[in-house]
């Protein structure tokens, strides 16, 4: 499923979580946005977005598409991490699926590494 993600599809995702994301944080729904995102293969589609910059893209997509991929995997880091303060609670479904998606980023950060050794 996660290889027929098209890059006009990733255009759409990215704008998606970076119009959406900041505004999630201040509605009750958050939860339920983020946890469509992550269905949605969204890190894999920054990720894919990234490695198919040209030259010629402008410094503000690639900066858009950092930015984007910054934010999303700070907020799957939040919902894994331990609850600060233990002012906010995870579903569990939200839960697993970010533990999925963190182990998929970490896994990619790791065959990059290997790559550059």
């Amino acid at each position: 499923m996660i290889a027929s993600i098209s890059y006009g599809n990733t255009v759409f995702i990215l704008l998606s979580i970076i119009i959406h994301r900041p505004l999630a944080t201040l509605v009750p729904g958050s939860e339920a946005a983020l946890i469509s995102l992550l269905r949605a293969h969204a890190l894999h589609a920054f990720l894919l977005a990234l490695s198919n910059l040209r030259p010629n893209d402008t410094p503000q997509l690639k900066s858009a598409l950092a930015r984007g991929l910054r934010v999303l995997s700070t907020a799957v880091a939040e919902v894994v991490g331990p609850s600060q303060l233990g002012l906010r609670t995870w579903s569990p479904d939200l839960r697993s699926e970010a533990k999925d998606a963190l182990s998929y980023l970490f896994e990619v950060i790791r065959v990059l590494f290997l790559m550059k050794a």
